[in-house]
């Protein structure tokens, strides 16, 4: 029976796994479908070998779920789901966690599988899954703890990389890959021989009339050449980000560079081992896991975690 298996990346490392898991089980490009918002873009070559929907609610999406409580997918989505109902192709999901979208297209009537990719600090967390019930659908869900309602019961299984990740949730398979090496058939290293890469926090927790001098500031405190990675947050705020790469243009790029959206820093760790400095971040375990060091720095307006904060580093940060 002919599956087609859609990925919805929300940030290079889902990315970066979604592709471990087509690599490793030989599935068909002509059968994925990846599907983002515009927060991540897809790089060329990804887009030259699979079929690639960049979706953006219209102004008539955001006015039936404002005042009707109804949620509608964007046009282009919706078409690709329908068309598939209607030649009777089956569907499995890959999503980060069960958010709106991800709810839409695992309860379409033909798909029958929903996994989980491991995409940071969710995955480390020792929470309960939640049933698949008419009460917890988003539009309930939304106002509850996001940490005790993102996975769903019902899944078929975690995809990780990290030995640690969903280990609460024994009761459904996980699939754990490993082979890194393979990765570099579609991705290319930017980052060789630039060991320190300094970590731009989300900008919702930082002022945003500050953001951009309160990162640079503390970029040009450190006195080795350094790669500034800014959270793929950012793309969200594409005021703040234009801003961002204006000020950016004044750095000299033999103090530092600014790392792309397509930089994947697990795999740049993966091929050399990196010093890492930032805030709170699941980029600390996986520093660990790949024999790098993450220090903690603090940028001037920083706004950290309320609750749960040591499910993101692990014990032996600045110990």
């Amino acid at each position: 029976m002919r599956i087609k298996r859609i990925y919805i990346v929300q940030s290079p490392l889902s990315f970066m796994i979604s592709m471990m898991d087509i690599e490793y089980n030989r599935h068909n490009p002509n059968d994925i479908i990846f599907i983002s918002k515009d927060k991540f873009s897809f790089p060329s070559n990804i887009r030259n070998s699979f079929k690639c929907i960049v979706y953006q609610p219209s102004i008539f999406n955001r006015i039936l779920k404002k005042i009707f409580s109804i949620y509608l997918p964007p046009l282009n989505l919706y078409i690709k789901l329908l068309n598939l109902y209607l030649i009777q192709e089956n569907i499995y999901i890959y999503c980060s966690w069960m958010f709106e979208e991800a709810e839409y297209i695992s309860n379409w009537v033909n798909c029958k599988k929903h996994f989980y990719l491991e995409d940071g600090q969710f995955g480390q967390l020792s929470k309960s899954l939640y049933e698949n019930k008419n009460n917890l659908l988003f539009k309930h869900r939304k106002n509850l703890n996001r940490y005790e309602y993102s996975f769903r019961k019902d899944c078929s299984g975690f995809l990780c990389i990290n030995e640690n990740a969903y280990k609460a949730h024994h009761e459904v398979p996980r699939f754990i890959y490993k082979d890194f090496k393979s990765c570099f058939k579609w991705y290319t290293p930017k980052l060789k021989g630039v060991n320190t890469i300094i970590l731009g926090p989300h900008p919702n927790r930082m002022n945003k009339k500050t953001y951009v001098k309160s990162i640079l500031d503390k970029c040009m405190s450190i006195e080795t050449k350094w790669a500034l990675k800014l959270h793929w947050g950012i793309i969200c705020y594409k005021k703040l980000y234009k801003q961002f790469l204006e000020a950016f243009k004044n750095i000299d790029p033999n103090i530092g560079i600014l790392c792309d959206q397509y930089t994947i820093i697990e795999l740049e760790m993966f091929l050399e081992k990196k010093n890492l400095l930032g805030q709170v971040t699941s980029l600390a375990i996986y520093a660990e896991q790949f024999g790098s060091t993450y220090k903690l720095i603090n940028f001037d307006g920083y706004k950290g975690f309320k609750d749960n904060s040591e499910f993101f580093m692990p014990e032996s940060i600045n110990k």
